[in-house]
């Protein structure tokens, strides 16, 4: 899932502890009485979620699957490139051929590099816009949670000291999201 950098961290983690702090205070003060605040842990939710595991897995074979294209790719070029050698040490080729025929390696080793990076590129893009989706969906489930359970606040739980455990609302998160089927 997304998530901030420690620097912004920090930040939203000393502004969480200010609101948490001045939230009843603030609530009294209207006249609301106490306020319902809730959290949801991130991992909880990615190692229940069904879809997301499922996502997850998908995934990691995409990568597994660019990353032996591209390393056969890599392997031919070098077994073509040993075997240039073999014959020039045999005397099967002249030396310029050799070094003709090297050249010609030696570029489309670099068409194998730029093809990689392009298709990392891809791939980027692609897990981007599912994992965007996925937090997407979450967002939603954590949404109706809040909107039909009547939480005022609901926080993400990273860097958090110390939390009284019935506040997290992952499990609760976690079982809208698998009674579903998103289309991840």
């Amino acid at each position: 899932m997304v998530r901030l950098n420690q620097k912004w961290n920090a930040v939203a983690v000393l502004g969480l502890l200010i609101w948490v702090w001045a939230l009843p205070a603030l609530a009294q003060e209207a006249g609301q009485g106490k306020q319902k605040i809730g959290f949801v842990n991130v991992d909880t939710i990615e190692s229940q979620w069904l879809e997301y595991q499922v996502l997850k897995s998908d995934l990691d074979k995409l990568f597994k699957i660019d990353a032996k294209d591209i390393q056969d790719l890599q392997s031919d070029l070098l077994k073509r490139e040993e075997s240039l050698r073999d014959s020039r040490a045999q005397g099967f080729i002249d030396e310029t051929s050799y070094n003709n025929r090297r050249s010609q390696l030696f570029a489309e080793g670099k068409r194998v590099a730029v093809y990689a990076q392009m298709r990392a590129q891809i791939i980027q893009r692609k897990v981007d816009k599912r994992m965007d989706r996925a937090t997407k969906i979450v967002q939603e489930a954590i949404n109706q949670i809040g909107q039909e359970e009547g939480f005022d606040l609901i926080v993400n739980d990273v860097k958090m000291l110390a939390v009284d455990p019935e506040m997290d609302i992952s499990h609760k998160v976690a079982k809208v999201l698998n009674s579903k089927d998103s289309g991840l």
